[in-house]
């Protein structure tokens, strides 16, 4: 039988159920690097700071996927031109964000994630699709993308 002393134990259980209760999702998850690659971009561009790229997946706009009239559904994701994301999670690969002759050689075929960006198009919201699921990207991520060299419209 285990034996916790009571003041650790009451701390931990307390702590478990405030976090797991907590009806609020959780705001500080971010890879340390994103790699955008593929067709409209000259060589892969890698976004390697965490507060960007959590810029990037957090701050999505709630706006529907509609032309600027309003009057008829923008065009399918499949039918959209678009950009591959390598996904790079977890802290032992920031010391390859912070290197950039490390981030200049890296490949996306490491990643532990991969995913979707779709730019603007004919009036569609630019999204980025991750597990299948698109999201809306909001003005500060477009900046973001824009200051990195990769087009918010194609």
């Amino acid at each position: 039988m285990w034996h916790i002393p009571t003041r650790l134990g009451f701390v931990g259980v307390s702590l478990f159920f405030a976090l797991s209760a907590s009806s609020t999702p959780v705001r500080f998850a971010a890879p340390e690097i994103m790699l955008f690659h593929g067709r409209g971009l000259a060589r892969p561009v890698a976004v390697a700071t965490w507060r960007e790229n959590h810029t990037i997946l957090l701050e999505g706009e709630r706006r529907v996927n509609v032309d600027p009239a309003g009057n008829r559904p923008a065009l399918p994701l499949d039918q959209r031109p678009y950009l591959d994301i390598a996904l790079f999670w977890g802290n032992w690969w920031r010391p390859i964000a912070q290197n950039r002759t490390a981030l200049d050689t890296l490949r996306a075929s490491r990643a532990n994630q991969t995913g979707r960006y779709y730019p603007r198009h004919r009036g569609a919201a630019a999204q980025i699709v991750l597990n299948g699921v698109p999201r809306p990207l909001s003005d500060s991520a477009l900046a973001v993308l824009r200051r990195h060299g990769i087009p918010i419209e194609m």
